[in-house]
Parts: structure tokens; sequence; C-alpha cells
């Protein structure tokens, strides 16, 4: 009986692993970023075949949601050791993009990089890279991104290039409000764009969070239509979209860990209240 019982356990994990991959439920855009001594953000266009590369060099300063502010890149390795939150490359990178980030590889170690090239030509990220290194990515999702890797050439890549301020201690800041305009629409998603839902944003405290997330769902596809103050926080982030739910819903909620609910909308197709996920991305 025991048998049995680990068999289906098995089984059961199984096909929830296969199901969940990018082999069956992959997006019509993959975004990925491989950190390290040389890091690198990636961006599959599995339906149009128009991929994205950009480099990041070390001593570049991108913005980290959450209270962190501007933080060196070649640093950012440590930082996540130290606060034993890997999930801020998802919000760092996904804000400096101006695009979901799906998924992050790093170097199972807090080494710190330095160094001030802005700019590179276009590399694919190494099999220690993408087998060794720490990631939010499962097995069977490795095994995807190696084959896409292993099959494209680097001509296949437009190599994109950063969009660079200085404030007033000449340190290099990545311009994500410029990134953003320049590189607008370069990462849309084929699905949204044809589900054409529009989305209503509901903070409590942390506007500069909320416009961040703003530019990150429009800069995947999704449009935003308001940004409203709620006066009061849920407890958790929710997702709100009357009858049957769209791909654009369900991404966003996969996203941002919010629950998916059913609910009349009045401004917008889908309601976005940040709830609990408001500190993660705020904008101080």
């Amino acid at each position: 009986m025991l048998y049995i019982v680990l068999f289906l356990a098995l089984f059961s994990f199984l096909l929830v692993s296969i199901i969940n991959s990018l082999f069956i439920n992959h997006p019509d855009r993959i975004n990925l970023v491989f950190y390290g001594e040389k890091t690198a953000f990636y961006s599959w266009g599995k339906t149009d075949n128009v991929n994205y590369f950009a480099y990041m060099y070390p001593d570049l300063k991108i913005f980290i949601p959450g209270g962190y502010g501007y933080y060196r890149i070649g640093a950012l390795g440590k930082l996540v050791s130290l606060e034993k939150k890997p999930d801020l490359f998802i919000r760092g990178f996904s804000a400096a993009t101006s695009t979901l980030v799906n998924f992050y590889f790093y170097p199972p170690s807090d080494k710190i990089y330095y160094g001030n090239e802005n700019s590179t030509s276009i590399f694919f990220p190494s099999l220690a890279q993408i087998w060794l290194g720490a990631s939010n990515a499962s097995l069977l999702d490795r095994i995807y991104i190696w084959l896409m890797f292993a099959t494209a050439k680097k001509s296949d890549f437009a190599n994109l290039a950063s969009d660079v301020i200085k404030n007033h201690q000449q340190e290099k800041l990545l311009n994500q409000d410029g990134l953003s305009k320049r590189y607008q629409g370069f990462f849309y998603q084929k699905t949204y764009r044809n589900e054409m839902k529009t989305v209503q944003i509901i903070y409590t405290k942390e506007y500069l969070g909320a416009v961040i997330v703003n530019q990150m769902l429009e800069g995947s596809g999704i449009r935003v239509v308001d940004i409203s103050q709620g006066e009061k926080q849920p407890k958790v982030c929710v997702v709100s979209e009357e009858g049957s739910f769209s791909q654009t819903a369900k991404d966003i909620a996969k996203f941002f860990h919010c629950s998916l609910t059913g609910g009349k909308t009045r401004t917008s197709d889908i309601i976005l209240e940040l709830g609990s996920q408001e500190s993660a991305w705020s904008g101080k």
C-alpha cells in the first residue's frame, strides 16, 4: 500500500511539473537573466522569432524595488545572499527592463564583480550557468532553456544598448524611463495584445511602486488604464476578473503571487490590488 501511495505521489508530482514546464506552458516571449561576471538579459520571441540581448556591466546601477534604491549590478548577488531573497533578481531586472522577467540564473556564491565596460558583443550563457547555477527554473525548464540556446545563433539576437545617466556623484545609473520609451513594444506578448484586456492597479501607500508595476505591465503589452489609491490594503495581493479568467489575468496573478478571484469590475477588465506585494515593489 505504501509503495502505491509513493508511486501516485511521484506520478502526481511529475505530471504537475510537466504541465507547468515551458514544454507545455510557455509564454509567447520568454525573458531570462543570467547574472554573474557578465550579466545579460535575453528576451526570446517564441512566436515572432524576434530575440533581444542586453549586456549589463557590473558597475552600472539599477533600481531595486522594495526599499533598496539604486544598486550596483556587480554587488546584487551579495545583496541576495545577505537578504536571502533571490526574488530581488526578478524585481530588479523586471523594473530595469520594464517587462516581466520569467527566470533568473546566478552563481551559488556571493562574489562581488567590478567593471565599467558599457558594450560587448552578444554571448550565450555557459552550460555550467544553465545546469549548475541557482535559479527559479525547474529541471524541465532548464532543459527547455538549454535547447533554446543550443539551437540558436548569436545572429538571431538584436543587441540593445543601455540608456545610462549619471547622478551628482558621477555614478552610472540605468535610465529606466528612457529605456522604457526607447524599447516600447519590443517585449510585448502577443497573447496579451490579442486579448486586449485593460488593467486597473490599486495601491494604498506606495504610488511609485504602482508606477513601476505599471511600466512592467505596459512593457509586456498589457494596457493599464488607471492607477488608484485604495483606502484599505488587502492582506494578500488580489487579481480580479469577471467571468472566465484570461491568460493575462492568470499571468499577472502568477508573477505577483496574487490570489485570482472572480468579481465585477468597472474601470477595467482586470483589477490588480497589490496588497501584501506593495512593499516588495516600493519605489522608495
